[in-house]
């Protein structure tokens, strides 16, 4: 089984190899946000009941509902989810535009402060 940490850690490893290029940046800015989008989605469970149901009739939380969720109820975090996941679609969608290395250290240090919090919260 993998966790969300797994992923996070993966993403370090392909952003930090010294010979990186686009495709590895993009990567590792795809499975920062999936380390996060997973953590979130289990520490949501936690707290809603709402969610629980509707994981329990066999949904997912969509990314846009857990983006939300995450404002509504840590509101600080917003511009931290809002940009890790703005470069994710940008890595995964947007191929016609470049990714750079400094895109992918924002996304990964974005990514790195919502894991972080829940640390503090859990």
């Amino acid at each position: 089984m993998i966790l969300p940490e797994d992923f996070y850690k993966l993403a370090i490893k392909l952003f930090s190899d010294p010979n990186a290029s686009e495709e590895l940046y993009r990567t590792a800015i795809s499975r920062a946000y999936y380390a996060v989008y997973h953590a979130w989605s289990k520490f949501a469970q936690s707290k809603d009941e709402k969610i629980v149901e509707l994981i329990s009739k066999g949904h997912w939380i969509h990314h846009s509902e857990l983006r939300d969720w995450i404002i509504k109820h840590y509101a600080e975090l917003g511009s931290d989810i809002d940009t890790l996941l703005n470069h994710r679609i940008k890595a995964d969608y947007r191929i016609e535009t470049n990714i750079t290395p400094e895109d992918a250290g924002v996304a990964l240090k974005s990514a790195a402060k919502l894991l972080d919090y829940l640390k503090g919260v859990s």
